[in-house]
């Protein structure tokens, strides 16, 4: 298992540069430009109007990187006004601003509502990439011998929504962009032939900054569906490297939205934290935890067994005073 981000500072500098499209090792690079087959929530990753992505989180409500900005944004072929009053910046604990920001739009596009991730994914857990901008170009290397070469790609700007797939590399850190400081979780570049490369391995280019990181909703289980655990915003270059370019090993910063779930949702969704009984409804896409109890489908596995026990429990007493009678 990769030793994290320790390791990552010692051979490359960051820099805040805006993250982009996604950048594929599969194939010719040209790939998943339609929805993966099991869909964490591909229609609501869109993009602004001539510019980077953007995440729909429902009733209206748009969640993208504070550095790509509101604006008319652009869903299924139909374009949506930012309303201006609508604005929010989430800021951290200390009140410092974050590259995190959400604004309203004017029309309903008619998205189902996403679930925002309740907890930070965990090193190794497989994600899902979604985002808009830059393609895979020409291969490059750099490097003189005695040193080997590092191998990479040239970007080619098509804006084209593409998904890809990563494992989490370690445990959030906080990523100063410009005038930011957000708490990130990274993913790192690997050949898909390595221990650590995924069948899709992505990495973030120009104009997939606001994009989407999907996690499972139960980290043990496979089979649960997907929530929303991230927000493209920033990459990593060497410094050397020259612009509108990936290499193996770069890294891509996304925004842990589990640390900001309770900002989120006081602006976008705030009857999951009021706890009323309607938040408990499925459509409401709280999460599992909105009301201090198990999700819908977990509280009827739970009340029907125990239902079946106390039944079971009764007759066993009614049995027992009529032989003591």
């Amino acid at each position: 298992m990769r030793s994290g981000l320790s390791l990552f500072f010692a051979a490359f500098a960051l820099f805040a540069a805006p993250a982009s499209a996604l950048i594929l090792d599969a194939g010719d690079g040209r790939g998943n430009t339609t929805a993966p087959p099991d869909d964490p929530g591909w229609q609501n990753v869109a993009r602004r109007l001539g510019g980077p992505s953007i995440v729909y989180l429902g009733d209206r409500w748009v969640l993208t990187a504070r550095h790509v900005g509101a604006g008319v944004v652009e869903i299924d072929g139909k374009r949506f006004d930012p309303i201006a009053t609508d604005i929010h910046f989430i800021t951290n604990d200390d009140g410092t601003h974050t590259d995190l920001m959400l604004f309203r739009i004017d029309d309903d596009p008619g998205l189902p509502r996403l679930v925002l991730s309740e907890s930070t994914p965990l090193i190794a857990e497989d994600v899902i990439l979604v985002g808009h901008g830059a393609s895979r170009g020409q291969p490059i290397s750099l490097g003189s011998p005695p040193e080997p070469l590092r191998d990479g790609f040239h970007w080619i700007d098509d804006a084209t929504r593409r998904w890809g797939t990563n494992v989490i590399s370690d445990r959030p850190n906080y990523v100063t962009s410009g005038r930011t400081r957000t708490l990130a979780i990274a993913t790192h570049f690997d050949r898909i032939d390595e221990p650590l490369g995924t069948p899709q391995e992505a990495q973030a280019a120009i104009g997939d900054s606001g994009g989407a990181l999907f996690a499972r909703a139960d980290r043990l289980d496979s089979e649960s569906g997907w929530v929303l655990a991230g927000l493209m915003f920033t990459v990593s270059n060497m410094n050397d490297q020259p612009p509108r370019t990936s290499f193996y090993g770069s890294a891509t910063f996304s925004v842990d939205l589990a640390h900001y779930r309770e900002q989120i949702l006081r602006v976008a969704r705030p009857i999951c934290l009021s706890g009323s009984r309607l938040a408990s409804e499925p459509e409401w896409a709280c999460g599992t935890s909105r009301v201090g109890g198990p999700s819908p489908d977990n509280a009827t596995r739970f009340v029907w067994p125990a239902a079946a026990l106390s039944l079971m429990l009764a007759l066993a007493l009614i049995g027992i005073r009529r032989r003591g009678s």
